[in-house]
């Protein structure tokens, strides 16, 4: 039996494959970078970093988010600078230290063969190249940092079952308390990976008991100072929130799971043949720390099917307030989940195959997708049309609430106090030229303005900002530009 220096040395000729992949998949994160198109909640996320610090924390108070990635944010772009670019690497840089903290737990392990090493790549690129992950690094909001403190959460729940010590149970409630102070809906995860700790750790020992009480407790003790805030905005969500709910939209939740490339049904029933296995698998073997893993995997794997069920239950018992992107968070565990199941397939190559396959499909598949997402040109197009156009005092307006309240600032900036809700310009006194950017889908009556004494001319028909309204992805928002002068 080799010795431990014997296997650290072993280990260490598998390091150098994981850095090329980390370093390649971070490389691929960044080209998709250097844009400057965003939509309406990434353009919220801006400006509210950009106030001083008590204005932003009256901001906060008031939305319906918990604060902690606006803190992060702040901090780490008032080092580097408010630069949109520095805004997207906040959000890449989770996704790749999750990769990374998942690498050192594998070396750690000191389990680390030519097989696992396959696996551990493939996870890799899976958790930083498909659909979700792409969107996660590029999507300046809160979601790839509840991803990280979710997998760093599930990973110690399942040390802290193993080995109840001072470190893990410190690492465990810490990065429980982080992921839940970044969203609420991560804060229902790490609900559910509170119950499967308490359950298995009861089931393990009852003196545990005692233990679960007091972790439990000192969780809610870390969360207490943010908890009537928590209350307050959850009160708010339930009398008015914008999200609506069909029954189309869960398979919309399933498909999500996967991303939008690879086929729902084609999915869904490799997962089921893998837990088939899973099962198969566990009343075979003797071996407890195997049976233990293979546990620990399909618990991963289920956090993303509870929460949907659980988001469904909320959106017709009380009021739709659940969307596909509030669970992309645990997919970070869920993927751990399949191939943790995987690599107990020892003998059939035939499944690394079709993986590779199928995992080199969603990449091409989602990276062109989000390259088209990322690069599209028209915001540019739109700003370079238009800015010539302005003089200092014109107006500019739309009949899209969160295009004029958002949107028109970030593309033309320092016009905060031009930019207008078309509805609430007197047009009877105004005799400012206006730039209305008019929703259309939903046009509005213009002989108004015309009885107003405006001439009206479409000089431009565009779009711009990447749209996630109502539970669905709408594509962009298309408008007509029209300039409107007192005759």
């Amino acid at each position: 039996m080799r010795s431990l220096n014997q296997k650290n040395k072993v280990n260490k000729k598998y390091i150098y494959p994981i850095i090329v992949t980390i370093v390649i998949c971070t490389i691929l994160q960044i080209i998709l970078s250097f844009n400057h198109n965003a939509w309406c909640d990434e353009i919220f996320s801006v400006n509210t970093v950009k106030e001083n610090w008590p204005s932003m924390w009256n901001i906060l108070v008031n939305d319906v988010h918990p604060p902690l990635y606006y803190i992060i944010l702040k901090l780490i772009t008032e080092i580097f600078n408010y630069n949109f670019w520095v805004f997207k690497l906040v959000s890449i840089l989770p996704v790749i230290l999750n990769v990374i903290f998942i690498s050192i737990v594998a070396f750690k392990s000191n389990k680390i063969n030519s097989k696992n090493i396959i696996w551990l790549i493939i996870y890799i690129i899976t958790t930083t190249l498909t659909s979700n992950f792409l969107w996660l690094g590029m999507e300046v909001r809160m979601y790839s940092w509840a991803m990280l403190f979710l997998t760093i959460s599930g990973v110690y729940a399942y040390k802290l079952y193993k080995q109840f010590n001072k470190t893990n149970l410190i690492i465990f409630i810490l990065s429980s308390l982080a992921a839940a102070l970044m969203h609420y809906w991560a804060l229902i995860m790490e609900c559910i990976i509170y119950l499967y700790l308490f359950i298995f750790m009861y089931i393990k020992n009852r003196k545990n008991l005692k233990r679960i009480i007091m972790m439990i407790l000192v969780t809610i003790l870390g969360y207490s100072w943010w908890l009537p805030t928590a209350i307050k905005q959850l009160l708010t969500v339930k009398n008015d929130y914008w999200i609506l709910f069909s029954v189309s939209d869960i398979k919309i939740f399933l498909n999500k799971i996967v991303g939008d490339e690879v086929s729902i049904y084609i999915s869904l029933f490799l997962v089921v043949i893998l837990l088939f296995f899973a099962i198969y698998k566990y009343r075979k073997i003797q071996d407890k720390e195997i049976k233990e893993n293979i546990i620990f995997s399909i618990l991963l794997i289920s956090i993303p099917f509870i929460t949907i069920l659980i988001g469904i239950l909320f959106n017709v018992l009380m009021r739709p307030i659940f969307i596909e992107r509030y669970f992309i968070p645990c997919l970070g565990l869920f993927w751990l989940g399949i191939f943790s199941l995987l690599s107990y397939i020892d003998k059939n190559k035939m499944v690394i195959v079709i993986t590779v396959i199928l995992l080199v499909y969603m990449v091409i598949i989602g990276y062109k997708n989000k390259w088209i997402d990322e690069y599209d040109k028209g915001a540019e197009q739109t700003v370079n049309t238009i800015l010539p156009l302005l003089k200092d005092d014109d107006l500019l307006a739309s009949n899209y609430n969160h295009f004029y309240l958002n949107v028109l600032d970030f593309y033309f900036p320092n016009r905060k106090e031009n930019i207008k809700n078309i509805n609430d310009i007197n047009f009877k006194d105004e005799n400012r030229t206006i730039y209305y950017f008019e929703d259309s889908a939903n046009p509005i009556d213009k002989n108004k303005f015309i009885e107003n004494g405006y001439n009206i001319k479409e000089i431009y028909k565009g779009n711009i900002d990447i749209q996630q309204w109502n539970g669905k992805l709408s594509g962009r928002y298309n408008f007509s530009v029209y300039k409107m002068e007192k005759t």
